[in-house]
């Protein structure tokens, strides 16, 4: 019965949520509303230069002149994961694990600094995830087909990627 309520508790906190059955839910050119990193928030300034653009089962980021790109994938069908591959900019071969929610038109990723899928939406100097609101949108010069990684200069959280 316990194990009832449960389910019944957490599909009803989910139910303004959904979650894509396919990538190709979440294709498109993403920009960053807002976002904290380990718990602080990332300045204004900073979130104009992110985007995030997802198309098929490819991504491309940027924030600044931070760039890289790869594969993504939902970890497993019907889940709120992400595989982020990264196979070019700074931390080309690094895989980062996000967990994801979709909700009024905003796309919330939450990105682990380590190979855990991160657990909630919660960003602590302790967990050092980076959550990132995004909106549908560009503020990204047409020309420009660069993308992002925060690499190791701890300066670019563009799609929050690894550090």
């Amino acid at each position: 019965m316990k194990k009832l309520v449960l389910a019944v508790l957490f599909g009803l906190l989910m139910s303004g949520v959904s979650a894509a059955q396919s990538i190709g839910d979440l294709t498109g050119d993403w920009v960053v509303t807002s976002g904290t990193l380990a718990g602080v928030t990332v300045p204004a300034n900073s979130l104009s230069s992110m985007s995030l653009k997802i198309n098929g089962n490819g991504f491309d980021a940027k924030s600044g002149s931070l760039n890289s790109g790869g594969m993504v994938a939902l970890a497993q069908e019907g889940t709120f994961q992400l595989n982020f591959i990264i196979n070019r900019g700074a931390d080309s071969g690094k895989t980062v694990r996000a967990l994801y929610s979709f909700s009024d038109g905003i796309l919330t990723i939450t990105f682990s600094q380590d190979d855990a899928f991160p657990l909630n939406h919660s960003s602590t100097a302790e967990n050092k995830y980076c959550v990132l609101k995004y909106r549908k949108g560009s503020n990204v010069d047409e020309d420009d087909s660069t993308i992002v990684s925060e690499g190791n200069s701890g300066s670019g959280a563009a799609a929050g990627l690894a550090k």
